[in-house]
């Protein structure tokens, strides 16, 4: 028998394999399109108000300030909405965003809100990589659906107007939850998004309540690195943020008017105490329910629902934060993925119209004026009537009522317990 005999079935197995790698860049090359797309319109009908980009203005400002030696955490970064801006992230972000400051403001800009469509993009498509009734060509049609319908959900519009960082650190989060990851990889992202924001460090604690102790460890692994990596780039402000107590700063952040738009619990009792900082003992407040939400996180995974457990764990952080603004709360994104098909395949009415309800919240969030005052000259969210609309018309009482609902409907919207690692790969 000669060579050639084989050459026909060698054919038809690069054929093939050529065919299955289309098929595997079909949905990067998708969402790239979608995402490009969603950029230039942004970039069209958003970048002329004087909020836009804002806080991208401060991180590229600190990787500049790495770059030209400048003391991180005295500079002051004007911006047309704000004029005394600081940059309050650890050291280790501000050495992620160096090369955001080698190129124009307006280019790197751009290609910052590509970054954040593209993770958009991606978080979709994990979301529902999870959903085990779904063939790839469905999750691609739902993810590129998904990115036009997300982008005008409220924290994720607020966080691309303004810059913000949050999708790019859901995703890392997302990741470790998700079999696409290796396990022996498992806990890195996390650790890396901690570095950045330290709110992800709720899930190492989530983490480790769930006995996933490897992934726990190498979470702390992770952050640990960042933080050295930080000492030893930027040993004097490394010092001053993690000893001098900046990290816990958060006057540097808060401001009169940014109380209204705080939707975590030190925000609501700060309206309550008509001060732009909360009372000291809050704190005991937000660790009793730091506690109770990691409580119902855990009886979730238990019962073989890691994805709940998972949003329980992500919104109880933004509950019990300092500071929880609108672009924080882009969790909702898979939030409506998962309850939406869990209420869908439990033919369930009511959470169906509950979840349907949220989503069109967070579609049209309704807020009072930020500066506006009453016949006392006192900001309007300190009088009884603006705190009404500031907390029953914030994300505060909508995130309290869904975890409030959340083990109500988890058995009823779960089937058979599944864990994430064995669902099975699309076809």
């Amino acid at each position: 028998m000669s060579a050639t005999d084989f050459a026909p079935s060698s054919r038809i197995a690069d054929s093939r394999a050529n065919a299955r790698g289309v098929r595997a860049l079909l949905p990067v090359a998708a969402v790239t399109v979608v995402a490009a797309a969603l950029t230039v319109f942004a970039v069209l009908s958003t970048s002329s108000t004087i909020y836009w980009q804002v806080d991208y203005l401060v991180y590229r400002a600190g990787g500049d300030a790495v770059v030209h030696g400048v003391p991180l955490y005295d500079m002051v970064v004007h911006t047309p909405a704000f004029p005394t801006m600081q940059f309050t992230y650890t050291p280790f972000a501000a050495l992620l965003f160096v090369p955001l400051s080698l190129f124009g403001t307006g280019a790197s800009g751009t290609l910052w809100l590509f970054l954040n469509f593209l993770a958009l993009g991606a978080v979709i498509w994990l979301a529902l990589r999870s959903v085990d009734s779904l063939t790839r060509r469905q999750m691609l049609l739902l993810t590129v659906v998904g990115m036009a319908i997300a982008s005008r959900l409220d924290p994720v519009w607020s966080n691309n107007q303004n810059g913000q960082i949050n999708v790019l650190v859901m995703l890392l989060v997302l990741l470790d939850f998700s079999p696409v990851l290796p396990k022996r990889w498992r806990g890195l992202a996390i650790g890396l998004a901690a570095g950045l924001k330290l709110t992800p460090l709720i899930f190492v604690v989530y983490l480790l309540f769930t006995k996933r102790g490897r992934e726990a460890g190498r979470a702390c692994l992770a952050f640990a690195g960042s933080v050295a990596l930080g000492f030893a780039v930027l040993p004097g402000d490394s010092a001053s943020y993690w000893f001098g107590g900046l990290f816990m700063d958060s006057k540097r952040i808060v401001s009169v008017s940014d109380v209204v738009i705080n939707h975590s619990l030190s925000g609501l009792f700060a309206r309550l105490s008509h001060s732009p900082l909360a009372p000291t003992w809050v704190l005991a407040i937000s660790v009793a329910v730091a506690v109770l939400g990691l409580t119902g996180a855990v009886w979730a995974y238990r019962r073989g629902q890691d994805r709940i457990g998972l949003l329980v764990a992500a919104f109880t952080a933004l509950l019990v934060s300092p500071v929880s603004w609108p672009h924080h709360f882009v969790w909702i994104v898979p939030a409506l993925v998962w309850l939406g098909f869990a209420a869908w395949r439990a033919k369930r009415v009511l959470p169906a119209v509950v979840i349907a309800t949220a989503g069109a919240f967070f579609l049209n969030p309704i807020y009072p004026p930020l500066q506006q005052a009453d016949g006392n000259g006192e900001p309007v969210q300190w009088t009884t009537a603006g705190e009404i609309i500031a907390t029953l018309g914030g994300y505060l009482t909508i995130t309290a009522v869904a975890l409030a609902l959340l083990p109500v409907w988890l058995p009823r919207l779960s089937r058979a317990p599944e864990p994430t690692d064995r669902i099975a790969d699309r076809r």
